[in-house]
């Protein structure tokens, strides 16, 4: 925890300071593996943060990984509520989200670990409006309609504790562009997401600080009521005092109402670094993270 809020992670940088060159679901698909895993988080970060991967769905041979992401489910719901992002990656797009084999078996997988007790964070097709996406829904009228429809399908086809969490890149929607306002207005589905969510980076022209405080004002307007859920976490190590500046702000309750953020502890890709600088929780050369001493003694 840092104050109120719970904290997971993903985090490929504190997994390659222990030999671990993936963490991906299948990467991790090990006992020993996985252990390993969970020592590089908690020895970087202090505490025992919770879990979160990714999940690409209608690709070709997609249903093969049910089983690892089963065995990853439950090994991470000992560290806490896990979080999964589930990406539509395939050709079909938002098509796979269906009543397929496929699906009937992620919904198995749910309702095994609604029995057990566990509650997954679902992140629906995160990131969709960036214009990029494979899966993208900007300024598409049609893609959004499909998105909203498919978002009401899954809620309503998935057992409750599969919860969602909207998750949209605030860094775009800071930008304040009005495609980017609209495709956001247009593709909210008020009363099926147990948390507003959004991935955040502190980059050359956004602080997280300003960039979460409009963000936050923003979706207000669109829902009163339901609390938020930061998806992902990062920034350069130029910009860790703004980062520092943020959690702080979150563990002195500056948004109360603010429920759970997750690190993205690494790189994001060879194009960010080259053009943003090095990503990530730990400075070079070092072995734990600069934000270990913001962790409650008890995590």
């Amino acid at each position: 925890m840092i104050g109120h809020v719970q904290v997971g992670a993903f985090a490929p940088e504190s997994a390659g300071l222990y030999g671990i060159k993936n963490v991906s679901l299948a990467a991790l698909d090990n006992e020993k593996t996985y252990a390993l895993y969970r020592l590089a988080i908690r020895n970087t970060y202090g505490a025992e943060l919770s879990d979160m991967n990714y999940l690409g769905v209608g690709s070709v041979g997609w249903e093969h990984r049910m089983g690892i992401f089963r065995r990853w489910l439950f090994r991470a719901s000992a560290y806490g509520d896990p979080t999964i992002a589930i990406e539509p990656t395939g050709p079909e797009q938002f098509g796979a989200f269906a009543d397929t084999p496929e699906m009937r078996e992620l919904r198995s997988i749910f309702r095994d670990a609604d029995i057990a007790g566990i509650i997954v964070w679902v992140r629906f097709a995160s990131e969709c409006n960036l214009r990029k996406s494979v899966y993208s829904v900007y300024y598409n009228k049609l893609k959004i309609a499909q998105y909203r429809s498919k978002v009401r399908w899954f809620h309503a086809y998935m057992p409750a504790n599969a919860r969602l969490v909207f998750s949209p890149l605030v860094n775009t929607v800071a930008l304040k562009q009005p495609q980017q306002l609209n495709t956001i207005r247009s593709m909210y589905e008020p009363g099926v997401y147990a948390r507003i969510g959004g991935t955040l980076y502190a980059t050359q022209w956004i602080d997280p600080n300003k960039a979460f405080a409009w963000y936050h004002t923003f979706m207000r307007r669109l829902d009163a009521t339901t609390p938020f859920q930061i998806c992902e976490l990062g920034g350069t190590h130029s910009k860790k005092a703004q980062l520092l500046e943020f959690l702080t702000k979150l563990s002195k309750q500056t948004w109360p109402d603010v429920q759970r953020v997750n690190l993205f502890a690494g790189e994001l890709n060879s194009r960010a670094t080259t053009e943003q600088g090095r990503f990530g929780f730990v400075d070079e050369g070092q072995q734990t993270s600069y934000i270990m001493s913001l962790f409650s003694k008890n995590d």
